[in-house]
């Protein structure tokens, strides 16, 4: 019997810009609450799945990052939202560093980022490598004993 194939037409949809988020975190145990944990965010952009050939004729794609943290569990220090330019001809990395304050003890899970073009016609997609990742964070332990003189 010969072999058979079937065709089904599925149209694509496309991607101008794709972004891979990674969020590491120094240590992910052992953190106390009010414990400063330095993070480093790292964004690669990608413009591989992109069949819009107008955007190879610009000279970059501008993008915008902002660090989402729940307020009830960290405090973010550092520079939580900025710009940075993607090119067709020289995709590059871009590198984040913050520091988390952990704010409760419990199982916290890391900020997430946001993506999103300046340019609005511009589509963007982002997928995070690490996107369950949870810090342990424990109450404080430490104790500090005050000795106060009755006696003049």
């Amino acid at each position: 019997m010969p072999w058979r194939s079937l065709e089904i037409p599925v149209e694509m949809p496309s991607m101008t810009i794709i972004n891979i988020v990674k969020v590491l975190a120094a240590n992910t145990s052992g953190h106390e609450v009010g414990e400063a944990l330095p993070v480093q965010i790292s964004i690669h952009s990608s413009l591989e799945w992109n069949v819009d050939e107008t955007i190879y004729q610009q000279n970059s794609v501008g993008l915008v990052y902002d660090v989402a943290a729940d307020p009830e569990d960290w405090l973010v220090t550092g520079r939580k939202k900025g710009e940075f330019l993607v090119s067709p001809s020289n995709p590059k990395e871009c590198v984040v560093s913050l520091t988390l304050v952990a704010l409760r003890p419990g199982r916290l899970f890391l900020p997430s980022i946001v993506i999103s073009p300046i340019d609005p016609t511009t589509s963007c997609e982002t997928q995070y490598t690490n996107a369950v990742q949870h810090i342990d964070v424990r109450p404080v332990t430490s104790k500090t004993t005050f000795h106060v003189s009755l006696h003049d």
